[in-house]
């Protein structure tokens, strides 16, 4: 196997981090194994043909293994690398707490994944989806629902804090996804986009954190504006919160 110390053409470490936090990580020439002349154990060098064999014994004409590929898609919406609330996670796919076979099924599927290896659960029982395997499912599980079904859990998940005045209890494990979520639905510019800036740029506020919150507030109004009128109510509250 070739370094960057031993062949300059490779470029430094550097440009190397760089790459690997491109958007196209997989398909990155490490990712593939083409730096590697040899395999002493026979193994697959691909990192994504690594987690296919995973994710090919899903059978999509199977119940479980459908909600689970349907799982693993949402999944890859949220926050790569973190640990994801149980409960929000499974509402992204079973969102009616009094469906008891979904509910069931939800929990079927996150089982699934965690006995193939395609989502590990941390200390405190959280599921978390790795990153290399975040960047691998957005794209081998496309599913059109995904990114509404995640933003619907995470906001009812926000909205649960909330008390009857307003107040937002701690929010330390849902904050990343909050953050994520809302950082890749606002170039849609709608008005759950806007929903999701305001109830971030909410919690920053409240947290004493006015630098952060401001321009997602500025982001709210700016898309209310445009898809309310400025004389909506809730284009009134935006402005209001700024």
């Amino acid at each position: 196997m070739e370094t960057y110390r031993d062949d300059p053409t490779f470029g430094d470490p550097v440009v190397f981090l760089a790459d690997l936090r491109g958007p196209h990580l997989l398909a990155h020439e490490v990712m593939q194994g083409l730096e590697v002349r040899h395999s002493p154990t026979d193994h697959e060098l691909s990192v994504a043909k690594t987690f296919a064999m995973s994710l090919n014994r899903l059978d999509p004409a199977d119940a479980t293994d459908g909600a689970a590929r349907a799982l693993l898609a949402r999944a890859a919406y949220f926050a790569p690398g973190e640990p994801i609330p149980r409960q929000v996670l499974l509402a992204s796919l079973a969102p009616d707490a009094a469906d008891r076979p979904a509910q069931k099924q939800a929990v079927r599927a996150l089982q699934r994944l965690r006995g193939l290896g395609l989502i590990e659960a941390t200390d405190g029982n959280a599921p978390r989806l790795h990153r290399l395997l975040a960047a691998y499912a957005y794209h081998a599980c496309p599913d059109p629902a995904a990114p509404g079904a995640v933003e619907d859990a995470v906001l009812a998940e926000y909205n649960a804090h909330r008390d009857t005045a307003g107040y937002i209890a701690s929010l330390d494990d849902l904050l990343p996804h909050l953050r994520s979520v809302t950082e890749a639905a606002l170039p849609r510019a709608d008005e759950r986009a806007a929903l999701l800036a305001n109830a971030l740029a909410s919690y920053l506020d409240q947290s004493a954190d006015y630098a952060a919150a401001q321009p997602f507030y500025e982001r709210a109004l700016a898309i209310r504006e445009a898809v309310l009128g400025p004389q909506h109510p809730a284009t009134a509250i935006s402005l209001n919160n700024l």
